[in-house]
């Protein structure tokens, strides 16, 4: 039965040595932040529509960790008119975030809408990631071409897009708390305590 009790305490030691040095370290796990933005609605033509700038939101700040993707998701919804009942019209939509480009297409057939969306899009191209990362704000514009041409113009609207920054934090040590000092030391003692008393029972003689 002293045995036991014994083996119970060498292991409640050591677990508790375990848990109170893992307490003392921030582990790196990944990690996500979203921002959001939007775009005004506006009139496209013939021809390139000339970049229409919407909302700003922060860069990647670097000292939050390594930045091993963005997730894109934007939506638009083109109606066209003035064109013929069986022209091809295609809405090609170039979203630009600081320096960097994306494209959706809206198409249809004669006049009406349509709508297009980027869902979910992972970027993890380095230089695509260095043109977001600062700390400053990601501009972003939005342009849009009718790509086949047609007589007809193009108004356009958007909804709520949003860039997802997933990263892995920076590791930090951190100073322990007196709890977890105090864990540390309850283990500690243990794991000692059962050492001289593993040691005594050895140096003693056996008996006859």
């Amino acid at each position: 039965m002293k045995q036991f009790s014994r083996l119970c305490l060498s292991r409640f030691g050591v677990l508790s040595a375990m848990i109170a040095l893992a307490l003392t370290c921030r582990i790196a796990s990944a990690n996500t932040i979203t921002e959001t933005y939007t775009f005004p609605s506006f009139t496209g033509y013939v021809n390139l529509q000339s970049p229409v700038a919407g909302s700003s939101f922060p860069e990647f700040d670097p000292a939050l960790g390594t930045l091993n993707s963005i997730t894109l998701n934007d939506t638009a919804t083109a109606t066209f008119s003035g064109g013929g009942a069986k022209d091809a019209n295609v809405a090609d939509y170039t979203i630009t975030l600081n320096f960097s480009e994306f494209e959706m297409v809206a198409s249809k057939t004669g006049n009406g809408q349509a709508t297009t969306d980027i869902s979910n899009f992972t970027e993890t191209a380095p230089g695509e990631l260095a043109a977001l990362t600062g700390s400053g704000s990601v501009a972003t514009a939005i342009s849009v071409v009718n790509h086949n041409g047609t007589p007809a113009s193009i108004s356009s609207t958007f909804g709520i897009e949003s860039l997802t920054y997933n990263f892995t934090p920076a590791v930090t040590a951190t100073a322990p708390e007196p709890s977890t000092l105090a864990l540390l030391s309850t283990g500690l003692l243990c794991c000692l305590g059962f050492g001289r008393r593993r040691s005594s029972a050895l140096g003693r003689p056996a008996m006859s």
